[in-house]
This record gives C-alpha cells, structure tokens and sequence, in this order.
C-alpha cells in the first residue's frame, strides 16, 4: 500500500513539473541585458567611463594604453631587446608568434572589449529620447564614443594589419566574430578616419585630461595619417 501510494506521489509531482515548465520563465533574474544599463544622461556618462576603464584600469590597461602594445611592436620592429624570460615575448623579438600567445591574444581581445563597449554607449545613447538627456550631451557622448571606436582600431591595425569591421556587438568566442570577415588594411584606416570625423570638434570642450578632448582627437587623426603616409595631410592636420 506505501509503495502504491510513494507511486502516485510521485506521478503527480512529475505532472505538476511538466505541466508547469511551459509557464516558467527561466531566464536569470540576475542577468540584465545592456539596455538596461544606459536610460538617461547620467547613465549614459558612467557608461562612457566604463570604456576608459577598459583602457586604463589595472586588468586591461597594460594591454590597450599601457607597456606591451609599445613592447610587441618595439619587439617585433627591433627597436626593443628583451634580456628577460618570458617567451611571449621572444616570440615578437624572433618575430615567430604562436598561435597561443597570450600576450597576442589578450591584445586583441582587450582592444575589442574597448570596441564593444564604444559601440553599445553609441546605440543606447543614440536611442534616448530628449525628455531622458540633453541633445547636446547626447551628440558629445556619441562623438567620444566614435574617438574610442577609433582608438581601439587604430592600435589593432598596427599590430594586426587588417581585421574584422563591425558595428555590431557580439561575443569574441562566438561563430558570428568568427565568420566577420577580415578587412584589408587600408580599409581599416579609412574606417578609423570615418570615425574620426564623426568626433572632430563634437567632444566636450570641458572634458578631464583623462578623456578624449578634440586635440586629442586632431593628434589621432594624424597618426592614422600618417601609417597611411599620407604626409600632406598630417601636415596640414597639426597646422
């Protein structure tokens, strides 16, 4: 009798389960999607400093603004020798990289991390309504982000050569980086100076000397120029 009555016990539990998982909802309640970051003006900014968080703080920021973007190239160009140990390193001195270098792998993504996070303050700024930010802080956030977007492939570009275009925000480790088809060089830079002019003279005039400021912006110009050898024009850039 306890067996039978253990048995319809436990049919009813599993019915009650399956009859219920339709109705679930069974996303983490803890996860919050992006949008839910940005809503108005001030979210907007914090979000802004995130990126150069990505460029300056202690996990990131001796990959993207810190030593071994200016080690890897110095390295590899031979301007640089390394007496030390590591072998990440003696791969760019002997300009023989492996394919697992972390120190190669964690360039690239770091820079992309940086790209991502300019994009989506990009698209969720651009999205908020004048009663949620001021127009004018609006267009001065989405200039910044541009020079960001800009920075993070410019200093790609003279590691990597061509790389992969986006406007898009997606995981690096998932299949639709992987099938982003890499752009040629040129076509890097020229992206880079389209991003640029989206920037020039639209950033906040009272920005830190911590952020992007318009000569900041004037000085990168002619630096993507100038790897474009385009010698005129950087000229006539820092006139």
């Amino acid at each position: 009798m306890k067996k039978i009555i253990i048995l319809i016990l436990l049919t009813v539990v599993g019915h009650s389960f399956t009859s219920c998982e339709d109705q679930l909802n069974l996303k983490d309640p803890s996860a919050l999607g992006t949008d839910n970051f940005i809503f108005d003006g001030e979210s907007a900014q914090r979000a802004l400093l995130d990126g150069y968080n990505d460029m300056q703080g202690d996990a990131n920021g001796a990959y993207i603004s810190g030593a071994y973007p200016r080690m890897m190239q110095g390295l590899y160009a031979d301007d640089l020798r390394h007496p030390g140990s590591f072998p990440t390193l003696d791969e760019a001195l002997v300009n023989n990289f492996q394919a697992n270098n972390i120190n190669v792998s964690r360039l690239f993504d770091q820079h992309y991390d940086l790209i991502n996070t300019a994009t989506e303050v990009m698209r969720l700024t651009a999205d908020l309504p004048e009663t949620d930010i001021d127009p004018v802080l609006q267009g001065q956030i989405i200039a910044e982000a541009h020079a960001m977007r800009a920075y993070g492939y410019l200093q790609l570009v003279k590691i990597f050569g061509g790389l992969p275009i986006t406007e898009l925000t997606y995981p690096l480790d998932g299949d639709a980086a992987n099938d982003t088809p890499r752009s040629s060089e040129a076509d890097v830079y020229n992206y880079i100076l389209d991003e640029i002019s989206l920037a020039e003279g639209k950033i906040n005039p009272a920005n830190p000397i911590t952020q992007f400021n318009n000569d900041a912006v004037q000085v990168m110009k002619a630096e993507t120029l100038l790897f474009m050898e385009n010698y005129g024009a950087v000229e006539s850039t820092l006139a």
